[in-house]
């Protein structure tokens, strides 16, 4: 008499998510500076975000759009300080957009010998800054905007494709740093407390 055992349903699954997984470890995007915060002669700092949604690109583009704008509002809290005076700075994010985009590879047997990149990680953040007195009035603005794309390293899965994204978002705001540091030097001196 034989005996057939039937694979179940669940090992399957298990065998099947185990060969879909990665060993890859989200890690989040830095959202501080190596710089002392930027001390302001203010009595608040206002973080806001005004930046339009992303209308192009699928769910993973508009998702990691958000990550942007929530990445770059910890770090505007993290390196805007307000260290007395009268008044407001209001930081407004006026753009965040992080999308995928297909690039032109080879075709034929070059193309698959290279394993080129299938597409490229575009992001762009713009950062204004005013001084706002005590009365309302607008004393002074400064407008910070940077952008950058990076090819995506053909073959990964979703995590690596995630953490890749992080990793991306850390390299704006490192960027966004010098641009804020530099504006606020050279548009807002004034308003330094130090």
């Amino acid at each position: 008499m034989r005996h057939h055992h039937a694979v179940r349903p669940w090992a399957f699954a298990a065998l099947l998510l185990a060969g879909c997984t990665s060993t890859e470890e989200i890690v989040p995007a830095v959202t501080t500076s190596p710089r002392a915060p930027l001390a302001m002669a203010v009595s608040e700092v206002e973080i806001e975000a005004a930046a339009a949604p992303v209308y192009e690109g699928d769910f993973k583009d508009k998702r990691r759009s958000e990550r942007l704008v929530e990445a770059t509002k910890e770090f505007l809290e993290r390196r805007l300080l307000a260290a007395g005076g009268s008044g407001l700075l209001r930081a407004t994010i006026v753009q965040a957009k992080l999308v995928e985009r297909p690039r032109e590879t080879k075709g034929g047997i070059a193309g698959v010998l290279t394993r080129e990149s299938e597409s490229t990680l575009d992001g762009e953040v713009g950062v204004r800054l005013t001084v706002i007195d005590g009365s309302g009035l607008e004393q002074v603005a400064a407008e910070v905007k940077i952008g950058r794309n990076r090819a995506v390293p053909p073959g990964l899965d979703v995590i690596e494709h995630d953490a890749f994204a992080e990793e991306f978002i850390s390299d704006l705001l490192r960027q966004l740093d010098d641009k804020l540091t530099a504006a606020v030097d050279e548009d807002l001196a004034s308003f330094k407390a130090f």
